[in-house]
């Protein structure tokens, strides 16, 4: 983990900022031109809750690589992506940024599929994209960029800390006023939280979690006490005793030993 909140850009990109620009270009393009039919590109790593809940969990993964059609949406998601990526990994590690990202996907779209498998009205029963990647990544860079400055839309310079009250409050905004979003306005809202939970060094989710241990192995200690050791007494302490006498350098009649020690 590094001690410093800026990465570099360009070359310096993380193997996993890389590996996820080249994935969303690659599949993103491959979904575009495919048609959303069956055997398709779209098709087969599309959020699709009924095959998801038939045991297709990549789905899960899959469709957050997906974009929209547009080439413009493809675009405006790699941009995201390259602002946002870098410094996280940078400073995480790529192993807990990794992570991260898996588990985003999974919660998010995993949440919005069981929701729409108990009420449906609330489901569209087909989601994908990138969206929620992109508002859990801006979260986690601003709890870790708090006093960073960036231009919002280009032109509004805004605080990380603050970015973090805008991301959320747009999802939010999203769950009262449902638009056409494919990742699903609840995902985003799902995504935006879990940005919170597990960004940060330590995140909250971690310092409850190291929290609680510490108040249970506290508790735990209380109710195991140590074995006392036993205290000396007279019976079993040996008390060592100076006996008076000895011999005098010259007393030549007494018998030394090899070392020139008096023999007793």
């Amino acid at each position: 983990m590094r001690n410093d909140w800026s990465a570099p850009f360009g070359s310096s990109l993380g193997p996993a900022t890389r590996g996820l620009l080249v994935a969303v270009g690659v599949v993103g393009i491959l979904g575009a031109l495919s048609a959303q039919g069956s055997g398709s590109a779209f098709s087969l790593l599309a959020c699709v809750h009924d095959r998801v809940l038939h045991g297709e969990l990549w789905r899960l993964v899959t469709a957050s690589l997906l974009t929209a059609p547009q080439l413009t949406h493809l675009l405006f998601t790699l941009l995201g992506f390259y602002i946002f990526a870098p410094s996280i990994e940078y400073r995480w590690g790529t192993r807990r940024f990794v992570s991260f990202l898996l588990q985003v996907s999974v919660l998010a779209f995993g949440f919005e599929t069981l929701v729409s498998a108990l009420v449906p009205r609330f489901g569209s029963g087909v989601n994908y994209g990138p969206g929620l990647l992109l508002s859990a990544l801006t979260v986690a860079w601003g709890r870790e960029n708090p006093r960073a400055e960036i231009r919002l839309f280009f032109v509004l310079p805004v605080k990380g800390s603050a970015m973090v009250w805008v991301t959320v409050g747009f999802a939010l905004l999203g769950l009262v006023y449902p638009g056409d979003v494919p990742e699903g306005s609840l995902g985003i809202l799902v995504a935006s939280v879990l940005g919170v939970a597990l960004a940060g060094s330590p995140s909250p989710l971690r310092r409850s979690w190291l929290q609680f241990k510490l108040r249970w192995l506290a508790a735990r200690g209380k109710r195991v006490a140590m074995p006392e050791a036993p205290r000396a007494t007279k019976r079993n302490v040996a008390h060592l005793r100076a006996i008076p006498g000895g011999r005098d350098d010259d007393d030549d009649d007494v018998k030394r030993g090899p070392g020139g020690r008096w023999l007793n």
